[in-house]
């Protein structure tokens, strides 16, 4: 009887290993489509967090079987969820020969490796810098810059992470390369972004002359995120000046969007310039009607109306008047019939399955279309209610505490936002990481939260 009891206890936690490996895998990937989500708010991030989290306890329980099954699955071609939900499992266990086979495979396939890298970030503090000391040392430069840019990357959830590295060879080994160095020199700036170490910053300036694009635009938004700490320098016009020519050119859609949003997002920047020259050009008219959601600006509301009927921008205005107003189309009349889903959308975030970084969704996919006569008609009865004079943001004007507010309940695409303006606010505070795991955000939020004031 026992050895019955036995084998049925070990067939039943095979198949639970099964199922939770498939259902980490599946939710990770529905929460990367979920983050920029116009209808969901944070409470339904927190939702899908705690699914995973239960996943991922579930498989601790079942220890040794969910090890016999990830080794199965490993004769197959990995997803990305997978391959997050095997790093998440080897690092939380410590299993070091199941990380070991995950650091191959995101070395061959460079596909995997944003999955290994949003594994850290759910790990845990302590399983997180275990995982970064199992890489190995001084054997192939793949896996010397690799190491680099996944730590860097973990410290945007992980202050104590970054604690330890500085006292590495790797940090000082960093500070010191060659500015020639994309990768590392990207990894370095992300890490000065987001901590704000001085030995990382001080580099920002050379790089603004960098051959490489986005190193170019990564090095601006560290100049200017020093506007906030400091008096501007020499090369505060300079950074501004590249991060305006970056968001204005057509060359890389991702770049421009990446250096209106900075732009779009710091208070003590002129922007009308850049948005006029947005506007002048057909092909960044998605862009345009975005980065005057992200300014803030009432007065660009008549604007954005115009644009509400449009065949392939309705959407793009509706999000940018949603984010200003924080009025959402089907609560609030003005969500158009179903016929009018067939309109086309615009500025589809579509990555080739070859990207190292995760595919983002495609841009306002879960957004209602738009009715422009509805909106119009809502308009109409609740326009006194705005200080149009003001920098709103879904709704309310824009200080710390009502940036605390949409954080905390606001809609997941509008936290992005907040989270960049609460950071010109609180200069001296971290910055907010909108895709970490809530558990983290909760954390933050409660360190940081504020009395509204609207």
């Amino acid at each position: 009887m026992p050895s019955l009891l036995s084998t049925l206890a070990t067939s039943t936690h095979a198949m639970l290993a099964d199922q939770y490996l498939d259902r980490l895998a599946f939710g990770w990937q529905k929460r990367q489509r979920a983050v920029d989500s116009h209808v969901l708010d944070f409470a339904a991030l927190v939702s899908l967090d705690q699914s995973l989290l239960s996943y991922t306890k579930g498989l601790a329980i079942v220890n040794a079987a969910a090890t016999e099954v990830i080794r199965a699955r490993l004769q197959d071609p990995l997803t990305r969820g997978e391959l997050f939900a095997i790093a998440l499992y080897a690092m939380r266990a410590q299993n070091a020969a199941l990380h070991d086979t995950c650091l191959g495979l995101i070395q061959a396939m460079p596909t995997l490796r944003a999955a290994y890298l949003a594994a850290l970030d759910w790990a845990g503090a302590e399983s997180a810098w275990w995982a970064l000391m199992q890489w190995p040392q001084d054997q192939t430069i793949d896996a010397e810059w690799l190491f680099h840019v996944f730590s860097l990357a973990a410290c945007r959830t992980y202050p104590t992470i970054f604690s330890k590295l500085e006292g590495t060879p790797w940090w000082q080994h960093l500070i010191q390369c060659d500015p020639d160095h994309k990768v590392l020199m990207m990894a370095l700036m992300q890490t000065a972004l987001v901590t704000g170490t001085p030995d990382a910053v001080a580099r920002a300036p050379a790089l603004l002359q960098s051959s490489h694009a986005k190193l170019r635009c990564l090095a601006a938004e560290v100049v200017l995120r020093q506007i906030y700490r400091q008096p501007p320098t020499s090369h505060t016009q300079e950074a501004i000046d590249l991060l305006a020519e970056l968001a204005t050119s057509m060359d890389d859609p991702q770049l421009a969007r990446q250096a209106a949003f900075a732009l779009a997002c710091c208070p003590r920047v002129g922007f009308d310039g850049v948005l006029r020259d947005m506007a002048a050009q057909t092909q960044q008219c998605g862009l345009y009607l975005q980065a005057l959601g992200w300014r803030g600006n009432g007065q660009a509301v008549p604007t954005l109306i115009d644009y509400l009927d449009h065949p392939v921008h309705a959407r793009a205005a509706g999000a940018a008047l949603s984010m200003l107003t924080g009025s959402l189309p089907a609560r609030d009349g003005w969500q158009a019939d179903p016929i009018d889903t067939a309109a086309p959308m615009a500025d589809v975030a579509d990555a080739a399955d070859a990207s190292a970084t995760i595919p983002p969704a495609k841009l306002y996919a879960d957004l209602p279309p738009p009715d422009r006569a509805g909106f119009t008609l809502w308009w109409s009865q609740h326009r006194q209610q705005f200080a149009l004079q003001s920098t709103l943001l879904a709704g309310q004007p824009v200080s710390s505490g009502n940036l605390i507010t949409v954080l905390q309940s606001g809609k997941l695409s509008w936290r992005k936002v907040a989270a960049a303006r609460l950071a010109a606010n609180q200069p001296d505070a971290d910055k907010l990481n909108t895709d970490a795991p809530t558990f983290y955000q909760q954390h933050w939020l409660a360190q940081h939260a504020l009395s509204p004031t609207r």
